[in-house]
């Protein structure tokens, strides 16, 4: 390889502030309906990958199952998150009464990939984790995942 050949940057993963996660994915997301709305905020807290010009991708799934056509939400599919925007980080509210099961355990996952995801037509069907390939295979992710009790809803 000649000297002045330039190396391919790597790719490093994005990346968030664990203690910056809210509500803290540690513990159950508990709903008391005599305190509290039944709309719940989420949000990652400021979040960055080191490769500057990346645009971050997010998705999120309600109990998802790897069943196609269950458990997927919404997401950034057609603009990913510029550098500018990643001090805000993912913002998310969910009426927790009437878009979850009534129960404990209600998983809600948020995916943030650094490579758009894969449009669910061009997914293989045997695909095992559908709504979450990414278009790269080089891509990177993480995932936070909170669990919600909604058995005292309405």
């Amino acid at each position: 390889m000649p000297l002045n050949e330039e190396e391919d940057e790597p790719n490093y993963p994005p990346t968030y502030i664990y203690s910056m996660v809210q509500p803290d994915p540690s513990k159950p997301v508990e709903y008391d309906p005599t305190t509290q709305n039944e709309i719940i905020h989420f949000s990652t807290g400021s979040i960055d990958d080191l490769n500057a010009e990346d645009q971050l991708y997010y998705r999120i799934f309600m109990n998802y199952t790897g069943i196609k056509g269950y458990g997927y939400y919404s997401g950034n599919d057609t603009t990913g998150i510029f550098p500018e925007s990643r001090l805000d980080g993912i913002q998310f509210s969910i009426n927790i009464c009437k878009e979850l099961p009534h129960g404990v355990n209600q998983r809600i996952d948020l995916l943030v990939a650094d490579r758009a995801f894969l449009p669910s037509s061009e997914e293989d069907p045997q695909e095992p984790n559908p709504y979450q390939v990414l278009s790269d295979w080089n891509g990177l992710s993480f995932k936070i995942t909170w669990f919600v009790d909604t058995s005292k809803c309405n």
